[in-house]
């Protein structure tokens, strides 16, 4: 991945809470959440084509929340969430 196509820092921050929200590791079943560092490394390696997507999104979210997403609380990530697909 060339460096135009890579996120920043904040981003990938952002990017592995969001996989966290959507994944979450599960003890029952024994399972990583989509945050494990394994997990993100791959979804980094392969974003591809959908690079400038993913940063527009994420960015949107950063936007909405006034900050990076990854620093909020819970409820606060929901709620911004939520709003994010109202739009």
């Amino acid at each position: 991945m060339s460096a135009a196509n890579e996120l920043t820092s904040l981003q990938r921050d952002d990017l592995q809470t969001i996989a966290a929200m959507i994944v979450p590791a599960s003890d029952e079943y024994k399972v990583p959440g989509a945050d494990d560092p394994a997990i993100q490394a791959d979804m980094l390696a392969t974003l591809g084509r959908d690079t400038a997507l993913v940063t527009q999104a994420l960015d949107h979210l950063a936007h909405l929340a006034g900050k990076p997403l990854a620093e909020l609380d819970t409820a606060k990530r929901d709620a911004i969430a939520t709003e994010f697909r109202a739009t």
